[in-house]
């Protein structure tokens, strides 16, 4: 009994079972469909974005720092280079480029001459004297060398005081970045410094363009190539520019590093902005590399994906009418299952009743005096055993009130 109700339960609910496991298997793989064509439109309007980003800060970058071959090309149209129009120059330039540091005139000075330059300086400032650093970062009088390349002038002034005076050329880092600069001719940037004026974990470079006499630049060591007269040296705050850059767009990343490649690993980042979150391994990734002052740099954006995925998207909408529409189905379905398994037992039961009234149809041959009823084999039988044998009917026995009054009767007679 126990297996055939197991066997009928079975039976009863597969419909629905089978309904719910092919509904609920079209919703999920219609909503992963749309989820993964919504995420590859999101991809595109990050990467999008991003290359807009990426070449905003490109240009920003160039443009910036190109502030320092103007300011080469000021000084090489002067025969020699004054303060007051150094400072006069050099303002201009940082009212259009604020994201400049400082700018800076650094002249060639031979050994003989460099006692005439410091007392001529001295006219504009004070105990002005051409030094250097040790080690430790003490300040003192440089020592004897075939030529040097001190700082001369500096604007502003303010913030910037110590390095007047300061030979760039006895900082091993600082000599490559001039040598290479005078071998090339071209603009050519340093590796990241740190800046005292900014904030903790802001970096600047400097970035630096050789001045010649003329243009016929002899291929020589710089200490026996007179024809070099100094370098116009620029120093750039990396996070304004970056700042800046980003400000100007329509987009700003929740995760954006400016990495110098040219650079060791410890010392390679300039810039990093991570809002609210550090990334995730699932976040859209972008990469742009460029070559700007002789060195290679690295955008790196990264963003949540949920930023470019619409906030009431497809594959949610999918997902939750595919489920609506399943559990609808079987609700239906076991409806109808029910009003079947009710119309069953009514056609049974009336089919039973239908059978029994044909048993009993027709023209029954019955006794007038005995009331026996003949049957079709022509048997005479009383009519309880007939009936019941026709019929699910039992007899019960009594006597009708007429037959009672009868019998009595005939009691009282006899």
């Amino acid at each position: 009994m126990s297996n055939k109700t197991n066997i009928n339960f079975s039976k009863a609910y597969f419909p629905i079972v089978v309904t719910l496991f092919i509904g609920i298997t079209i919703t999920l793989v219609a909503s992963i469909t749309a989820r993964q064509q919504e995420r590859s439109i999101a991809k595109y309007e990050f990467t999008k974005r991003a290359t807009d980003a990426a070449r905003t800060v490109n240009n920003l970058f160039a443009n910036s720092i190109n502030a320092t071959t103007f300011l080469a090309a000021f000084i090489n149209s002067s025969d020699k280079v004054e303060l007051d129009d150094f400072h006069s120059y050099s303002k201009k330039i940082i009212k259009t480029h604020k994201v400049i540091q400082a700018l800076e005139w650094i002249p060639r000075v031979e050994t003989d001459n460099l006692a005439s330059f410091e007392k001529e300086n001295r006219h504009y400032i004070a105990n002005f004297a051409v030094t250097e650093k040790n080690d430790k970062g003490h300040i003192f009088p440089v020592s004897k060398r075939e030529v040097y390349f001190p700082v001369q002038f500096v604007i502003p002034l303010a913030g910037n005081r110590t390095a007047i005076g300061y030979d760039i050329f006895s900082n091993d880092t600082r000599k490559e970045m001039l040598l290479k600069a005078a071998e090339q001719n071209e603009l050519t940037a340093s590796g990241r410094v740190k800046l005292i004026q900014e904030k903790e974990n802001s970096f600047g470079i400097l970035v630096t363009m050789p001045v010649f006499k003329n243009s016929n630049i002899a291929v020589l060591p710089l200490e026996k190539n007179k024809n070099l007269r100094g370098y116009a040296l620029g120093v750039y705050r990396v996070n304004g520019i970056i700042e800046q850059s980003l400000l100007k767009g329509s987009y700003i990343p929740s995760s954006f590093r400016f990495i110098d490649d040219s650079s060791s690993p410890d010392k390679s980042l300039l810039y990093i902005r991570e809002h609210n979150a550090s990334p995730q391994s699932d976040w859209f990734n972008y990469v742009e590399r460029i070559n700007i002052a002789g060195r290679r740099y690295i955008i790196q954006i990264r963003e949540n994906p949920q930023v470019f995925l619409s906030q009431y998207s497809i594959s949610t909408f999918i997902m939750l009418a595919g489920l609506v529409v399943t559990a609808l189905t079987s609700i239906y379905i076991s409806v109808i299952r029910r009003r079947n398994e009710e119309l069953y037992k009514s056609n049974h039961k009336l089919k039973k009743a239908v059978d029994e009234i044909r048993a009993l149809q027709g023209i029954i041959p019955i006794c007038s005096y005995c009331h026996a009823i003949r049957d079709d084999e022509g048997a005479w039988n009383k009519i309880e055993e007939y009936i019941s044998s026709y019929s699910n009917a039992q007899f019960s026995h009594g006597i009708c009130p007429n037959c009672l009054k009868s019998e009595r009767k005939k009691f009282k007679e006899n």
